[in-house]
């Protein structure tokens, strides 16, 4: 191969592997933005449950949290897995 075609090809691949990399990390940007939108929306959704069952009397029965977490996950269609709120079936290209 002639000098001029192999510093062709490997700039080819150069450029290439940037491109994909820089097309990773804007998914990954998306995703991770996504995922602290899903953490405020529950962490508003808890507290508003809390201070509700709060008004009615109710707090001091154990499991309260458990049970604000799991009405917020079911009203928002979420579910907690790796430290994180996920929606069902929206971020399934998840890394």
């Amino acid at each position: 191969m002639k000098k001029t075609t192999v510093l062709l090809l490997t700039g080819l691949a150069v450029v290439l592997w940037y491109w994909i990399t820089a097309a990773r990390e804007g998914e990954r940007a998306e995703l991770e933005a996504h995922l602290a939108k899903n953490a405020e929306i529950m962490k508003r959704c808890i507290n508003r449950e809390k201070s509700m069952n709060a008004a009615a009397g109710i707090s001091a029965v154990a499991g309260l949290e458990q049970d604000s977490k799991a009405a917020c996950a079911e009203k928002y269609g979420m579910y907690y897995s790796g430290g994180q709120w996920r929606r069902i079936h929206v971020e399934s290209n998840e890394p």
